[in-house]
């Protein structure tokens, strides 16, 4: 009997010695399938704790293997990623963040949003001009980038175009009569020649007593001149001599004198206004009266008031154009008695009496009036 008894208590303990190593060999497997080397435990599990179950699954139920894959077997790692390694995590993800579960689908409970970087404000985008074709493309030197600080830029630079305060009207027209000036620098000296029409009455505005010429000479005459002028200039005003000579029937009018201008530049055409006062003279183209040659003589001053225009083709030729209105104050001296008898020796009847008032001064006060055409130097 002890010996059957020995038999049953050796056999009872073996047996809880056998329960007790299975239920040990169990938990260890369970602990080493969470912990095998290389693979750490799921994204807020402590190391040797128990995962939750999936959502749905009651404790303790193991869940199914996916389709094709018999219960107990571990499913294949990803193509080149050896047994028990661990994926790497998308880019952009830092390691250990769980990734975003599909749309449409809660995240996995313990799993923490990811951090969001804060957001800048939008900076606008600075327009960068198109290179020009045949030109190299700019260095870049760091200057042309934009100041940021604190989530502001700074503002462009300023156009210095805009920065300008707008033209007056009268800069305006200077700024247009420069651009039609046909590049004209300053000017220092001048010189032109002119020619054209004139018309002349020796005894136009008043005539003495006795007749200027004793009507030996035409009194009133209209043909042709010339002249020719030159100075310098100051500014807006001219200043020089100016001589010209009236070709008329039976006389010739010599006229030299200072002339001042004030000229307007408002552009390539420069209208202007003259005055001169000077010397005149008359020469008789008669050959001989009453057998003397060129007995009458007369001689007086001669002020001029004239207005035109110069039209600038280049910086330094001009063609314009004048009219001029003059005052001949007139006088003759007398003859003397000896050519006065030598007249009345080839005179005969009302002309030996004109001869004879010859002997007495005479006066008169003329007018001319010239349009001319004139062809300018300026330097």
């Amino acid at each position: 009997m002890r010996r059957v008894a020995r038999a049953g208590l050796l056999a009872g303990v073996a047996g809880l010695s056998l329960l007790a190593a299975a239920c040990a060999g169990a938990q260890s497997g369970e602990q080493n399938a969470w912990q095998m080397p290389g693979q750490l435990p799921p994204p807020g599990v402590p190391p040797g704790a128990q995962p939750l179950p999936p959502p749905g699954l009651p404790p303790g139920a193991q869940p199914l293997p996916p389709p094709g894959l018999p219960p107990g077997a571990q499913p294949l790692p990803p193509p080149g990623l050896p047994p028990g390694a661990q994926p790497s995590p998308p880019p952009g993800m830092p390691p250990g963040v769980p990734p975003l579960p599909p749309p449409g689908q809660p995240p996995a409970p313990g799993a923490q949003p990811p951090a969001q970087p804060p957001a800048l404000p939008a900076q606008p985008t600075a327009l960068q001009p198109l290179p020009v074709p045949g030109q190299p493309a700019p260095v870049p030197t760091g200057f042309d980038r934009p100041v940021r600080a604190g989530g502001l830029e700074a503002p462009p630079p300023l156009d210095p175009a805009t920065m300008e305060p707008p033209k007056s009207p009268t800069a305006a027209r200077l700024d247009q009569a420069k651009a039609d000036s046909a590049d004209r620098t300053l000017e220092w000296f001048w010189l032109d020649v002119a020619g054209g029409y004139a018309f002349a009455s020796l005894a136009g505005l008043h005539a003495s007593a006795e007749p200027l010429t004793q009507d030996f000479l035409t009194d009133k005459v209209h043909g042709g001149f010339i002249g020719a002028g030159l100075g310098a200039r100051v500014l807006f005003f001219t200043v020089g001599p100016r001589g010209r000579i009236g070709l008329f029937k039976d006389w010739q009018l010599f006229d030299i004198g200072g002339e001042l201008g004030f000229h307007i530049p408002v552009g390539a055409i420069e209208p202007y206004f003259t005055f001169q006062a000077g010397y005149a003279a008359l020469r008789s183209t008669v050959p001989e009266l009453l057998g003397v040659s060129n007995p009458i003589r007369v001689r007086g001053a001669d002020v001029r008031f004239g207005a035109g225009f110069d039209g600038f083709a280049t910086s330094w030729l001009s063609f314009g154009a004048a009219l001029d209105w003059d005052v001949l104050a007139l006088g003759r001296p007398a003859v003397d008695a000896g050519t006065v008898a030598a007249m009345q020796a080839h005179a005969n009847g009302s002309d030996a009496v004109s001869a004879g008032k010859l002997g007495a001064d005479g006066s008169s006060v003329g007018t001319a009036v010239t349009l001319a055409a004139k062809v300018g130097l300026h330097f």
